[in-house]
């Protein structure tokens, strides 16, 4: 679709932001902005984010702000990326099958590669490949994904905290 969309990562010393427009039927980068800091090396506490699935909402909503008052973008739309540590992602193989039996078998599997409470965790799937099965079976593989609710709640308050109204 035709418009521009921002993507923000938030990492240990970092926060980079990248604008990416349409121009028919190519992606153009439009815009992009980093802005890092040093201060974790003197003080741990003073990392953006850690590895403990800690981020640091003030500091991080101040330093997005800041980056994106010098960025100015112009898109409507945002979106975060997430660390890879806090999700939970992984490839299931099975028989294909409708999208409403898929969802009742992903819900069902997703509780044994997801090592936390299922309410505390959003889960999407996605269907990545449809092939025969040396039975000569369909089948297909679908990526499974498991993301902490209180990791999205973060970034959602950092998110608005920084006035970024759309994400």
């Amino acid at each position: 679709r035709s418009g521009s969309v921002l993507g923000i990562d938030i990492g240990t010393s970092a926060i980079k932001a990248v604008e990416v427009g349409k121009h028919g039927d190519k992606l153009v980068l439009q815009n992009y902005a980093i802005l890092e800091t040093k201060s974790y090396l003197e003080r741990q506490n003073q990392a953006i984010q850690t590895s403990s699935l800690k981020i640091s909402e003030s500091d991080s909503a101040y330093l997005l702000e800041v980056l994106l008052r010098e960025m100015k973008p112009s898109a409507g739309i945002a979106v975060a990326s997430l660390p890879a540590f806090a999700s939970f992602l992984t490839v299931l193989e099975m028989p294909l099958l409708s999208k409403t039996e898929t969802d009742r078998a992903v819900a069902f599997q997703a509780r044994q590669f997801i090592p936390v409470d299922i309410l505390e965790v959003y889960i999407e799937w996605f269907r990545t490949e449809e092939f025969q099965d040396e039975g000569g079976n369909k089948s297909q593989r679908v990526m499974l994904l498991g993301i902490p609710k209180d990791i999205i709640a973060r970034y959602k308050s950092v998110f608005r905290e920084a006035k970024i109204n759309k994400i």
